[in-house]
C-alpha cells in the first residue's frame, strides 16, 4: 500500500512540474539549463509579484507591448513564462535591454526579429543575480521584439521583474553618435574590393588631411580587398571605425540604403554630398558602378543607383545637394536625366578617370567655407580634379545643374521625334556619329547633335531639333552644364555630358529616358549596333 501511495505522489509531483512549462520552453538551449538554486530577493512595494501584470496578455510575438527607448516596466511571471515586448530600432544606435529581478524571479532574455530569429540572447547577466542583459547594435531600422523568459518555464507568486530599454547612440572610438547637425555631410560609398584596394587607402588618407570639424562631417562605407569593411569617420589624421560590417556586398542596393540609414541618422546636416567611387561603365552594358569582386563583381545598375538616390531623398525630404562620381565614364545624359528632381548637382567624367581619382582635398574648400552653396561644394570637386590632372590630356570632368535635365529629356525626345519623321534614312543618322567616343560606351552629346545641325542631309525641322540640345549643354548659356574642362584629347569633341549610340537593349529600356522619351526608338531607327 505504500508503494502505491509513494508512486501515486511521485507521478502526481511530475504532473505538476510539466503542467509548469509549455511544450515551446523545453526547447530553448539557455533557459533549460542546469538546475540553480532559487533565491528570494525583495521587492519594491509597488512591484505587483501576486496576480497578472498590467502588460497580459502579452505571451507571444503576436501580443508583444511596446517598449519605448529609455522606459523602465514592471513584469512579473505569475501566470506564464513568457511576456513579449516589441520595440523601433533605428539603424547603427546600440541597445541595452536590462531586467532586474525580484522575488523567485529568473530571467532569461532573447531578441528577435519580425521572423522570430533569435539574434542576441543572455540567461545571468553576471552581477551575482538572476537578471539579463543584452547589448545589440540595430542592423536595420525596424521592429524588433524582446521576449523575456522565466528560466525552466517556472512561473506564479513572487516571480516579478523590470525591464529597461536604453539607446548609447551607438559607434566607436569616442565619436559621439548621432553628432550634432551640421553644415555638410560628405558621403563617399567607397567600394574598394578590387584591383583599386590601395587606392581607397591613398583617398582616406587624402580625406584625414582635412578631416571633419564642428560644421562638417566626413562619412565613408569603406570596403577593401582586406579585413576593412565599415563605417569610418573621418577625422583629421584618423579614419575611426564606427561599426564593423563584415564582409559586404558594395553592389548591392540594400548596402548603399543602409548607408543611407546610418549617415542621415548619426550625421544630419543642412546639406549632404553622395560620392560613388569605384569603377563606372557608363549605363546599359551590365556594367554600372561599384564592382565588388569579393561579390562575383556584383554591380548597382543605373536603376539601383536612381533607387538608392531616391531612397536617400525621401530620408531627408529633399534633394541631395550634391551627387558625384569618383568612377569612369559616368557623366551620361542618361543618369542626369535618371536623377531629375533628387539631385541639385551632379559632378562627373565622361572618360575614364585616373586611378588616383579625385583630390579629395577639395574638401578643405567647404571646411574653410560651411555656408557654401551645393554649386560652390561641386566646384571644389571640379577646381581640384582639374588642378590635379592639369598637365594630363585624355581626361574630362563637368558639372552638372540638374534643375535642367527634364528641359534635356524634353529637347532630346522632341530631337527623336523629329528624326523619325523627317523621311530622311536613319542609317544617315547612324554615320553622323563621331569617330571619337569614351572607350567604346559613348559619345559625347554636343558633339553629336553638332553634327546632325552641320549635316546638309538634314530638314529644318531636325537641324533645330538638334540646336536646341546643344544649346541646353552648351557651357557658355549656364543651363545644364555649368562647369566643363577636358585635356587636349578632347578639344571640340568633349562638352560635358555623353549618351549611349549603340543598338538598345533590355537593360537599357529600363532607363527613365528611355521610358520617357522616344531616344531608344531613335536608336533601334538609325540601326545602331552594339
Amino acid at each position: 500500500m505504500k508503494k502505491v501511495l509513494f508512486v501515486v505522489a511521485i507521478s502526481a509531483l511530475f504532473l505538476m512540474l510539466f503542467a509548469c512549462q509549455s511544450p515551446l520552453d523545453f526547447t530553448d538551449s539557455i533557459g533549460n539549463g542546469a538546475e540553480k538554486e532559487e533565491v528570494n530577493r525583495a521587492a519594491p512595494v509597488r512591484l505587483n509579484m501576486t496576480s497578472k501584470d498590467a502588460y497580459e496578455q502579452d505571451d507571444s510575438r503576436t501580443y508583444a507591448k511596446t517598449i519605448t527607448d529609455g522606459q523602465t516596466q514592471e513584469h512579473n511571471f505569475y501566470d506564464d513564462a513568457n511576456d513579449y515586448m516589441k520595440f523601433t530600432a533605428v539603424y547603427g544606435k546600440t541597445y541595452t535591454i536590462e531586467t532586474v529581478v525580484y522575488g523567485y524571479a529568473d530571467t532569461v532574455l532573447y531578441l528577435q526579429n519580425s521572423s522570430g530569429t533569435t539574434l542576441a540572447s543572455n540567461d545571468d547577466k553576471g552581477d551575482g543575480t538572476y537578471g539579463s542583459k543584452i547589448t545589440w547594435t540595430a542592423t536595420s531600422s525596424s521592429t524588433f521584439y524582446i521576449r523575456a523568459y522565466s528560466y525552466n518555464g517556472r512561473y506564479g507568486t513572487n516571480r516579478g521583474y523590470t525591464i529597461t530599454l536604453t539607446s548609447g547612440g551607438g559607434g566607436g572610438g569616442g565619436v559621439t553618435l548621432p553628432q550634432p547637425q551640421k553644415k555638410w555631410t560628405i558621403l563617399v560609398y567607397l567600394d574598394a574590393d578590387n584591383n583599386l584596394s590601395s587606392y581607397g587607402d591613398y583617398d582616406i588618407n587624402e580625406m584625414k588631411a582635412v578631416g571633419s570639424t564642428s560644421d562638417i562631417n566626413i562619412v565613408a562605407l569603406w570596403d577593401n580587398s582586406g579585413s576593412t569593411h565599415g563605417y569610418y569617420y573621418i577625422q583629421s589624421g584618423v579614419a575611426t571605425l564606427l561599426q564593423d560590417l563584415g564582409e559586404i556586398n558594395m553592389g548591392s542596393e540594400t548596402t548603399a540604403k543602409n548607408f543611407v540609414d546610418y549617415a542621415t541618422t548619426n550625421f544630419p546636416a543642412d546639406h549632404f554630398m553622395w560620392i560613388f567611387w569605384n569603377h563606372g561603365g557608363a549605363v546599359d552594358r551590365a556594367k554600372g558602378v561599384c564592382w565588388d569582386d569579393t561579390n562575383s563583381s556584383d554591380h548597382l545598375s543605373e536603376v539601383e543607383q536612381k533607387n538608392t538616390i531616391t531612397y536617400f531623398y525621401n530620408k531627408i525630404g529633399k534633394a541631395i545637394d550634391v551627387v558625384a562620381y569618383d568612377a569612369c565614364l559616368m557623366a551620361c545624359a542618361e543618369l542626369m536625366y535618371q536623377f531629375k528632381g533628387y539631385v541639385n548637382y551632379l559632378a562627373s567624367s565622361e572618360q575614364t578617370i585616373p586611378g588616383n581619382g579625385y583630390d579629395y582635398e577639395f574638401i578643405t574648400y567647404i571646411k574653410n567655407n560651411p555656408t557654401c552653396t551645393p554649386y560652390y561644394a561641386a566646384k571644389a570637386i571640379f577646381d581640384y580634379y582639374k588642378a590635379e590632372y592639369s598637365s594630363t590630356s585624355d581626361v574630362t570632368f563637368s558639372v552638372a545643374d540638374l534643375s535642367y535635365a527634364d528641359e534635356l529629356g524634353t529637347a532630346i525626345n522632341t530631337f527623336a521625334s523629329a528624326a523619325i519623321n523627317s523621311g530622311i534614312a536613319g542609317s544617315t543618322f547612324k554615320n553622323l556619329r563621331p569617330s571619337s567616343n569614351f572607350s567604346g560606351y559613348t559619345w559625347d552629346l554636343y558633339a553629336y547633335m553638332s553634327a546632325i545641325y552641320n549635316s546638309s542631309s538634314m530638314t529644318t525641322t531636325v537641324k533645330n531639333a538638334a540646336k536646341a540640345v546643344m544649346d541646353l549643354i552648351y557651357v557658355g548659356n549656364l543651363q545644364l552644364i555649368v562647369l566643363e574642362w577636358h585635356g587636349s584629347t578632347w578639344n571640340s569633341k568633349a562638352y560635358g555630358a555623353a549618351i549611349t549610340l549603340k543598338s538598345d537593349t533590355t537593360t537599357y529600356s529600363l532607363l527613365d529616358i528611355c521610358v520617357n522619351t522616344q531616344w531608344d526608338e531613335f536608336l533601334t531607327f538609325a540601326g545602331f549596333t552594339s
